[in-house]
């Protein structure tokens, strides 16, 4: 062993740990012992809550949950309840459930989205809209100041590349 333990330069207990067919046999033993549980929804064979890779970025509590189990439940969109009614939709922007109601839903959403509702609720979408508007605002032909373009003031927006308080300088002066 200690010529082995030379050549690979480790230590002789390294080659003694790994070529004892006992202490091996031992090791996955204890570690199929520790790390074997149920599955907490089906209840099927599963990697129990202590492995290493329930400890992963993003988990919250570890639980022990089978890969298909967990699988499924990363895929669900929708919940129904025991009637088969629509019970709560994820969304995709706060990765969280929430009453259907909270979502947008209407014709256009029924080719492209399963129930045609909207993938963002109501609240992540006035946020995703402030954001977009906040990265494409222009800065104002007067001031300087930032403001939006003509494409994000509605049906009726002027492109006079002013900010709201020169636009309403200019129309006193016009109406003066």
């Amino acid at each position: 062993m200690d010529s082995v333990a030379a050549m690979f330069g480790v230590s002789k207990h390294s080659v003694w740990r790994i070529a004892s067919e006992k202490n091996s046999r031992l090791t996955s033993e204890r570690q199929k012992a520790r790390y074997t549980a149920s599955c907490s929804k089906c209840g099927g064979p599963c990697v129990s809550a202590e492995h290493p890779s329930k400890r992963g970025v993003g988990r919250r509590t570890p639980v022990a949950i089978c890969q298909s189990c967990e699988g499924k439940s990363r895929r669900i969109r929708f919940r129904y309840d025991e009637l088969g009614q629509l019970a709560a939709v994820k969304c995709e922007t706060c990765k969280a459930f929430k009453h259907p109601e909270e979502f947008c839903a209407g014709v256009k959403f029924k080719d492209i989205r399963p129930e045609g509702i909207h993938k963002s609720c109501r609240a992540c979408l006035t946020k995703l809209r402030q954001d977009y508007r906040e990265r494409h605002k222009i800065p104002c032909r007067s001031c300087g100041a930032p403001c939006l373009p003509a494409s994000e003031k509605g049906p009726r927006g002027a492109d006079s590349r002013l900010c709201r308080s020169c636009w309403l300088e200019s129309r006193k002066k016009a109406a003066a």
